[in-house]
């Protein structure tokens, strides 16, 4: 069977919820209806006319939240590109959405092509021959996905690794394994085998044999999706999966339920320039950039700003002297605080601030106190250091040996043009000579009392509790 004659469907994974890029992705409005890339279409309308292209105008299904089911239906509208909905009453991951398009579809059994609706692919030729060859492959009874290939030991997507070349179709391999975000230096350790690619969590196989390995690995998933399937009913040309049926249906990705499982797995390296689209930084690295590296949308007004991205969707922005800023917050609770003052900084200022943690463990001057096997929290700082304002954020200093531990591990990384410190709590007591930028609150603590910030992320309230050496705590 040739490409030109496999019939493709293309269906659109359209639930998620986008929260790594609030505030302009919320909940209501998730970041696959928002036009994050290209000027005047959302993300979702980008995906539609992609899959328009390449199944040549074939109406696609939707699978998205009941939510948004008229979001949905504009968006497509007016892109031309008019789909079925099928509406979840809730999410119930992609293994559950892409059954009940396969049940959807028995009958013809099309090569189902499985996009997410908020990815962003920038050649759209490439993208086309590699559809191509994944549904020749599906054809032949292959469950494919897309391998993007790896531009650094990122440990926030999963692998694969291919194993040999399937002959019928060119540079198209079976799968080794899959590997889930791996730790930096394990992901290194893959990417170095010349082997390894991101997965991009796009598939296409058939719909006969999605349900067929289904079946096999996860029938009662697949029961589920029948039973929601059968009791879905018609709502203003809106399919409405049955509510009871489909909630009593498993949550889990469709690449643990099957793809991890079946010997019939293959992938398709893929060099269409693919994104995620998954954070701030995600969007910086794919944004088109001045000649002083901003990127920008929206009514805005640089002047003496390099390196940022700025994004305003109602009013006039405006940035002056800002260059290259990230926050990196001190486990743990520094990482929490960290996060709010990012989160702060981004709506007030609409300006992308990378934000890292560090455990600084390792780095203390008195290891060798606390055990032969300490345990050791995750310091997370992908992106190159050198040259970018650094903030420091924790929230007690005290002795400042906290502080001076973080220097020498960020010292471990590169060279900041400068590191400013931020705490939310400075009790005094200082046994090293460092001193903060930014103070919440000074308090004046004798030796022995204790001063701990409390945070819902972690404690369930936010606090800063006094506790006198009597030990009753006030807060």
């Amino acid at each position: 069977m040739t490409s030109e004659s496999v019939h493709i469907k293309p269906v659109i994974l359209c639930g998620g919820s986008g929260t790594r890029l609030w505030p302009m992705s919320r909940k209501l409005l998730p970041k696959q209806f928002l036009p994050l890339v290209s000027t005047g279409s959302s993300l979702l309308q980008d995906t539609a006319t992609r899959a328009s292209l390449v199944s040549g105008g074939t109406e696609a299904i939707v699978v998205c939240n009941e939510a948004h089911r008229f979001l949905v239906a504009e968006q497509l509208a007016a892109c031309g590109t008019p789909a079925l909905q099928m509406l979840e009453p809730e999410g119930r991951n992609t293994a559950a959405a892409a059954a009940v398009a396969a049940i959807a579809t028995e009958a013809e059994n099309p090569v189902l092509l499985v996009l997410a609706s908020d990815h962003a692919i920038t050649n759209l030729a490439a993208f086309g021959d590699a559809v191509q060859r994944a549904a020749q492959l599906a054809a032949e009874g292959y469950l494919v996905t897309f391998g993007i290939d790896p531009t650094g030991p990122e440990s926030g997507f999963g692998y694969i690794e291919r194993g040999e070349s399937i002959t019928t179709v060119a540079n198209a391999y079976h799968i080794a394994r899959f590997v889930e975000k791996p730790p930096t230096d394990a992901a290194r350790e893959l990417i170095n085998t010349g082997r390894a690619y991101w997965n991009s969590g796009m598939f296409a196989f058939t719909a006969a044999r999605l349900i067929e390995e289904m079946a096999r690995y996860r029938p009662d998933i697949l029961a589920a999706a029948r039973a929601a399937v059968a009791t879905a009913e018609q709502d203003l040309g809106f399919l409405r999966l049955g509510r009871e049926a489909f909630l009593a249906c498993p949550s889990e990705p469709l690449d643990r339920a099957v793809m991890e499982r079946t010997d019939r797995a293959a992938v398709i390296p893929a060099g269409f320039g693919w994104s995620d689209v998954g954070s701030w930084g995600a969007l910086w690295d794919i944004a088109e950039k001045d000649p002083d590296g901003n990127a920008s949308r929206g009514d805005v007004r640089l002047q003496d700003t390099h390196n940022t991205l700025v994004f305003s969707d109602r009013r006039l922005v405006a940035t002056l002297g800002v260059d290259d800023l990230v926050i990196v917050g001190i486990q743990r609770r520094g990482v929490q605080l960290a996060s709010r003052l990012c989160a702060l900084i981004e709506k007030n200022e609409n300006v992308s601030i990378l934000q890292g943690s560090l455990d600084i463990t390792l780095y203390r001057d008195d290891l060798q106190t606390i055990g032969p096997r300490p345990v050791v929290g995750p310091t997370k700082i992908p992106w190159e250091i050198d040259g970018k304002n650094v903030v420091i954020v924790d929230d007690v200093l005290y002795t400042g040996r906290t502080v001076r531990a973080a220097l020498d591990e960020i010292a471990d990384f590169g060279r900041p043009a400068r590191i400013a410190l931020a705490v939310l709590i400075d009790r005094g007591g200082r046994e090293l000579p460092i001193q903060p930028d930014v103070v919440g609150k000074k308090i004046a603590v004798e030796r022995g009392e204790r001063v701990d910030v409390l945070v819902d992320e972690l404690d369930g309230r936010t606090a800063v509790v006094l506790t006198p050496a009597s030990g009753d705590a006030a807060p």
